[in-house]
């Protein structure tokens, strides 16, 4: 039998050489698919990881939340437990203030309530749908003698609506004059006072009044 000449020999292990090549790349392929795999894998560890980061944060954020409200709602309870929360009754604070006039020991008294104002507390505190106004008030009265002006004060924390505060007062002692000197007013009290309430701001004007 004669030998295959070198073309023929090349020939025939061609087909050897190109199994084995296909099976290298066959290998190959396996690894780069295994390896995608794994990456694949690892990336979505990766994500779920940072999912659950972030339920986690948004739960903490909701307790948080929660926490804060519970806490706003106790403070509105004390706040309308005082009457902040009813709003501004002007006709309430007219009629009392009417009744005021008569009442023994008070004389000549005079008020006058300026607009009603906003005041912004945000970013500090958020009210939410409510809002916070003050209304100055001029306040003129004689009185019969010092104990009258703490009655006085005392008559103006039970309110229509609100809180009354003094802010400034000045006291003048009258000269005795007429024949019922024990009954004559002996001081002259002018006090400025701010009127706090929470609820809807509504527009007003300045409101004057002689309760005599």
């Amino acid at each position: 039998m004669s030998e295959p000449s070198p073309p023929s020999a090349l020939l025939a292990l061609r087909a050897p050489i190109l199994v084995l090549v296909l099976a290298g790349f066959a290998s190959g392929g396996g690894w780069f698919a295994s390896h995608s795999l794994r990456v694949d894998a690892s990336d979505e560890l990766d994500r779920l990881r940072a999912a659950v980061t972030r339920t986690r944060d948004e739960l903490a954020r909701a307790q948080a939340g929660a926490q804060a409200h519970s806490g706003y709602a106790v403070r509105f309870e004390n706040l309308g437990e005082r009457g902040l929360l009813a709003g501004e009754d002007r006709l309430g604070w007219v009629e009392q203030m009417q009744d005021f006039g008569l009442m023994p020991g008070l004389d000549r008294l005079q008020y006058e309530l300026a607009p009603r104002r906003t005041i912004d507390l945000a970013p500090l505190y958020d009210l939410g749908p409510y809002s916070l106004t003050a209304t100055g008030i001029e306040l003129n009265v004689d009185l019969l003698h010092e104990g009258d002006l703490m009655a006085l004060f005392e008559m103006l924390r039970v309110r229509h609506g609100g809180l009354v505060m003094p802010q400034q007062c000045t006291m003048e002692r009258l000269a005795a004059s007429g024949a019922m000197l024990r009954l004559s007013p002996r001081i002259a009290l002018h006090c400025r006072l701010v009127w706090l309430a929470i609820g809807a701001p509504e527009d007003a004007g300045t409101v004057g009044h002689d309760a005599r």
